[in-house]
């Protein structure tokens, strides 16, 4: 059973049918008598960073993983709250970088509380962020109408190529800015969360992975998605690697593993002119992909032809 097969089937029903929960079927949940949006997101050592990591590193990825959430929703950090169970073997130097990191990370968002324990086993760091949207209500992923526009920020794929560069320790000299991403997701500029508020109908974080998260959006907006791969902008990084690459298809590879927690979101076409200027302002890169259609489904295109779609389009955790 796969992590989504495993919400649907068990937690799910425990949400009551509770709006605010949303179903459990997008990035937070929505208490709209509060106007309050909640996202949680948790680190496990050998999961998601590596025993080598930093402390400070995973203290400023287990950040930025939640907040990546928030602004893809058109929403402002608030406050947090923190679980973390710590190794028996870590040391107080350790605890204290773990923390230091933590506050710079957070930049005058308060911890609100939480919760510390000892393990016998991995380190396991959770974050429960708080957000405000900017405008009515966030933007959900359910928004999209045919014929929006589909933009996704920054640059994707340098996760695999980080995590493999470490985990094979052959190219990390080769491909630091990617395992840099890896340990500490490049993030756009916060500003996008108040362009999403204003502009988006639909929006997502890429944490699953690009051609997974593009079909949430259309698979909740019933509408359908053509995607141009070539058009999927790319680091200095995952071009070189690219070249190198024995795979059918690198560019599906890299924009099926996630990790990239870049924004993803739709816009009505009209708007993308005073969108594209405001965001240059802000020194965000946006790039438009592709488009949402009338016709069900995700498509892709690669130099002007269609082609198949990968057998997954994003990470799963398998239980």
């Amino acid at each position: 059973m796969n992590e989504f097969a495993a919400i649907e089937k068990l937690f799910r029903p425990l949400s009551l049918g509770d709006v605010s929960a949303r179903g459990l079927q997008d990035d937070i949940a929505y208490i709209e008598k509060l106007r309050l949006a909640i996202t949680t997101d948790t680190l496990v050592e050998g999961t998601h960073f590596l025993p080598s990591d930093p402390m400070a590193s995973v203290a400023r990825k287990l950040v930025r993983v939640n907040l990546s959430d928030i602004i893809a929703k058109g929403c402002e950090p608030i406050g947090v709250f923190l679980n973390i169970s710590w190794p028996r073997n870590t040391t107080e130097p350790q605890r204290s970088e773990f923390a230091t990191a933590l506050g710079e990370e957070l930049s005058g968002i308060p911890l609100l509380g939480g919760d510390t324990t000892a393990i016998d086993g991995p380190m396991v760091a959770s974050l429960m962020m708080l957000g405000k949207p900017h405008a009515k209500h966030p933007i959900f992923r359910n928004g999209a109408k045919a014929g929006d526009l589909l933009l996704v920020s920054g640059t994707i794929g340098d996760a695999l190529i980080g995590l493999q560069a470490l985990k094979s320790g052959v190219n990390e000299g080769k491909y630091e800015g990617a395992i840099a991403h890896y340990q500490m997701p490049n993030l756009p500029p916060i500003a996008i969360s108040k362009l999403i508020a204003k502009y988006a109908n639909a929006s997502i974080d890429v944490s699953d992975g690009l051609l997974g998260d593009a079909s949430k959006i259309a698979v909740f907006s019933n509408v359908g998605m053509e995607i141009e791969i070539d058009k999927i902008p790319l680091s200095a990084d995952a071009t070189n690697w690219i070249k190198q690459s024995k795979s059918d298809n690198p560019i599906l590879e890299l924009s099926s593993f996630g990790d990239d927690y870049q924004c993803l979101f739709t816009i009505n076409p009209d708007h993308l002119e005073k969108l594209l200027a405001k965001a240059k302002k802000h020194g965000i890169s946006l790039e438009v992909i592709g488009k949402c259609t009338k016709k069900l489904g995700l498509a892709l295109t690669q130099n002007g032809e269609k082609i198949n779609l990968p057998v997954k389009l994003s990470h799963e955790h398998e239980f």
